[in-house]
């Protein structure tokens, strides 16, 4: 579990939002649901070669501080511009596991699988 001074990177958190076109059509869009100081860590890479093409897959794990007004969750999505390494390309994550964990401050562990 992390200190609150290793909650070194800004991420926003947004939810899957349904909105309609200019032709009525229904089109996903996802809007800020939260930005949380977090800390981001990852977990585990994988890359395969299937057929010719490269598949790539990052596992992350995330803790930000909960707040019971702002609960993230499954199918939410997590866009992250790391502040560590040459360059700062921004990154989304799928938010594949929530859980609450408690202690002298209370974390949502996030496990997020990359989504770039």
């Amino acid at each position: 579990m992390p200190t609150l001074g290793q909650l070194d990177e800004r991420i926003t958190i947004k939810s899957a939002t349904e909105v309609f076109n200019a032709l009525n059509e229904p089109t996903l869009t996802w809007a800020s649901h939260m930005t949380a100081w977090a800390r981001v860590m990852p977990l585990s890479g994988l890359e395969a070669l299937d057929r010719g093409v490269r598949n790539a897959e990052a596992t992350y794990r995330v803790f930000i501080l909960h707040r019971a007004d702002k609960e993230a969750d499954v199918g939410m999505r997590i866009f992250w511009t790391p502040r560590h390494g040459r360059v700062a390309t921004e990154k989304t994550l799928d938010v594949v596991y929530v859980r609450r964990v408690t202690g002298h401050l209370q974390f949502s562990e996030l496990l997020c699988k990359d989504h770039t």
